[in-house]
């Protein structure tokens, strides 16, 4: 019971993941006009977030927060 419970839960995983958006206003989560060789030679704040790269999207994200100005905050009267 266990086991077909299990098999009925990774086909409709595999279903759910297979099934892309159609339309141009889909996103994707690659890189797809860039081979490993282009994206390895990019310095790596350059490079395109990946998923499962969690130091290289790491860097990033530090790198681009630092660079951004500080949010604004308002004046709290004391």
């Amino acid at each position: 019971m266990r086991l077909a419970l299990c098999l009925v839960a990774a086909l409709a995983a595999s279903a759910c993941l297979a099934v892309t958006p159609a339309g141009p206003a889909a996103p994707r989560l690659v890189a797809q006009n860039l081979t490993r060789e282009q994206i390895r030679s990019m310095p790596m704040v350059e490079r395109p977030n990946r998923p499962i790269h969690f130091y290289g999207n790491a860097v990033r994200r530090r790198h681009h927060r630092a660079l951004s100005p500080a949010p604004a905050r308002p004046a709290t009267p004391r």
